[in-house]
């Protein structure tokens, strides 16, 4: 019940908190987000992968801090008697937009509930795995507010890839334009 009133909470938050989009450089956000796990990462001795990203996203970090250790709650939970292997990398997209991928190699999540599964509440596995079923709505609700998107690419049993989407920030398109000039 505790858990439950502390995600709710942590929803009402994330919908109705002034939001301040501002230069966020992404390697110092999923560190961040990465030293907030620590508990959960070394409990479950998690093998981390990350791909340095030169990439500065328009964002508000605070959120974008809860996006992300939802993200990487669930995959350091949703294994099935395995060492959980996380792979976080960046990439750019057409129109300046900036893609973090975060893949594990949990139980993976059926095609059928890639939409389901962000709405509150929605839990596929109710009695394997501990949870209120609100994680992944912070997560598109975070990501609405600074308008960007989040998905994924669903293959049961064979882990999980989400990824999200926010615009890079003007200063770090206009250093990588010169960078390759």
């Amino acid at each position: 019940m505790d858990q439950l009133l502390t995600d709710l909470l942590a929803f009402s938050h994330i919908s109705q908190r002034a939001i301040t989009l501002a230069p966020v450089a992404l390697n110092d956000a999923v560190r961040n987000a990465l030293a907030a796990c620590a508990l959960e990462i070394g409990a479950g001795h998690a093998r981390i992968e990350l791909t340095p990203s030169p990439f500065e996203v328009l964002a508000h970090a605070p959120t974008l801090q809860q996006v992300l250790v939802n993200l990487l709650g669930n995959a350091l939970k949703f294994v099935a008697g395995t060492i959980p292997r996380i792979q976080i990398r960046a990439e750019l997209r057409p129109d300046r937009v900036v893609r973090l991928w975060i893949e594990d190699n949990g139980i993976g999540i059926p095609a059928e509930f890639r939409e389901r599964i962000f709405q509150v509440f929605q839990r596929l596995h109710t009695t394997a795995y501990a949870g209120t079923g609100i994680g992944l709505s912070i997560v598109q609700k975070g990501m609405e507010r600074m308008g960007g998107h989040v998905g994924l690419h669903p293959s049961e049993g064979q882990g999980s890839r989400f990824w999200i989407e926010l615009a890079q920030s003007p200063a770090s398109a206009r250093s990588a334009a010169a960078a390759a000039s």
